[in-house]
């Protein structure tokens, strides 16, 4: 069997996998379009706006939370100091259902660009 990134975050993912059906994901310092990220949210049935939880922006979905440093939609940082930018996340944490964090996960790795990202742990945030 080739070792690939795929192959290696799978393995991670059966090693890892729970009984209780929960995950977790992290992202490091992550750009993502305004659209991808409403599409994100749609996914995991969260409203476009977020709630300001100690300097972290917070998405309640049904079955997924995430948490970001920035809000890739209106471009407001959750910490005051810094300017608006739009399309960028920054750090993102995901918790929740296995299949809904993997699949989140799997959207920002593949329409997201991001310095690092953490499997199975909110390492970033």
């Amino acid at each position: 069997m080739k070792l690939t990134k795929k192959t290696i975050i799978t393995a991670l993912r059966n090693v890892l996998a729970t009984e209780d059906n929960k995950a977790e994901w992290g992202f490091d310092l992550t750009g993502i379009s305004a659209d991808i990220w409403k599409q994100i949210l749609k996914t995991i049935k969260a409203s476009e706006k977020p709630t300001n939880n100690n300097d972290t922006w917070v998405w309640k979905g049904e079955k997924v939370t995430i948490y970001t440093g920035n809000d890739p939609i209106s471009g407001k940082f959750a910490r005051k100091g810094r300017g608006d930018e739009v399309d960028y996340a920054s750090y993102i944490g995901i918790e929740g259902d296995r299949d809904l964090v993997e699949k989140v996960a799997d959207t920002i790795r593949e329409y997201g660009d991001c310095k690092d990202e953490s499997p199975n742990e909110r390492n970033y945030i």
